[in-house]
């Protein structure tokens, strides 16, 4: 299992980001020029670059052979390979994660809490427990919760069909959770990348990663190129 967060808060150098905008297939430049804000085209544009480099360094293969399908549900999976992977964006961060089980992963820059949001999403003893907190430790609980769920959801790949108050966590140690809803259980991490977000991963293995791999935009521009030429190398 490996894991990558890319800070996207110094922006690629100009020359960079057309090179790796022209790396990708005309639906994904479309889908970024679609953008009216340039953070938005740059977050989008790094997505779709960390998948593929992490692909190609998971699998060891060129990024420009990597073939990408939708389920039903829209989740993306490798074609013709056991290997799965996700990613998720937030103000700064761009996170992503490929494993050979199924898995999902959530960041979520902290703001303010809508108790409204908890109260009709979240199970009623976490919405009694958040109602306890006040402050920074209510908004702490509060998009922990939120990036686990996501995560949840987005490991089973089925989209918004899995209502976010149908499942809960049990935390078996610091920093790790267990769902036991359905028929198998999901394994969880948090992880602190940045004292201003939550990031939380949700996979079938039993065994998560410890470590995440920090970038930035143009350290991902160097790696990537690199492994055009097929030399993968971190």
């Amino acid at each position: 299992m490996e894991i990558y967060a890319v800070d996207v808060s110094n922006h690629l150098d100009r020359k960079y980001f057309q090179h790796l905008f022209e790396c990708l297939g005309s639906q994904k430049q479309y889908r970024i020029q679609s953008f009216h804000h340039d953070d938005d085209k740059e977050r989008t544009l790094i997505g779709e670059i960390l998948i593929r480099y992490m692909i190609s360094h998971y699998l060891n293969m060129k990024p420009d052979r990597v073939i990408l399908k939708c389920n039903t549900y829209g989740k993306p999976y490798i074609e013709e390979d056991p290997a799965f992977f996700n990613l998720s964006h937030s103000g700064k961060w761009v996170v992503a994660v490929i494993d050979h089980k199924e898995n999902g992963i959530d960041v979520q820059e902290i703001g303010k809490v809508d108790m409204n949001v908890a109260k009709n999403f979240f199970l009623q003893r976490e919405y009694l427990e958040l109602v306890q907190l006040e402050g920074e430790a209510r908004a702490n609980l509060f998009y922990e919760l939120w990036t686990l769920k996501e995560s949840y959801i987005k490991t089973l790949g089925k989209g918004l069909s899995i209502p976010l108050n149908s499942f809960t966590f049990e935390k078996s140690k610091e920093n790790q959770y267990q769902s036991f809803t359905g028929k198998k259980s999901v394994f969880f991490q948090t992880y602190n990348i940045d004292p201003q977000y939550k990031m939380a991963l949700g996979s079938y293995n039993t065994q998560l990663a410890q470590d995440v791999t920090i970038l930035t935009s143009n350290h991902l521009y160097r790696l990537f190129v690199n492994s055009l030429q097929n030399e993968l190398i971190i």
